[in-house]
């Protein structure tokens, strides 16, 4: 069964990047710019593995993070960052994201 992932970014370069380091032929991608559109993907495609950026601007992106965690509570959540962004990142771990890039 091939691997699932999410790449929710908002910087389209950065999306396709790791779109390109994480596609193979066990890895399906799709991609969200916005979180509207990543809630709607995380319903028809329940990924594995959520790329999310932790720079999203304003704080839509903790509730975004608390309603992936409730409605699927086994997903992978990795933040990646541009700048390091410690209040953030604190925020996100309490969250439920487990690895930083």
């Amino acid at each position: 069964m091939a691997l699932r992932a999410l790449i929710v970014q908002t910087d389209i370069r950065t999306a396709r990047t790791l779109a390109r380091l994480v596609k193979n032929r066990d890895t399906e991608v799709w991609e969200a710019w916005q979180l509207g559109q990543a809630q709607v993907l995380l319903q028809q495609v329940k990924p594995d593995v959520l790329f999310l950026d932790l720079h999203f601007p304003g704080d839509e992106w903790q509730p975004f993070i608390r309603s992936v965690h409730q409605s699927n509570p086994d997903i992978s959540i990795i933040m990646t960052n541009k700048y390091p962004d410690l209040k953030r990142e604190m925020i996100a771990k309490e969250l439920g994201a487990t690895t930083f890039l």
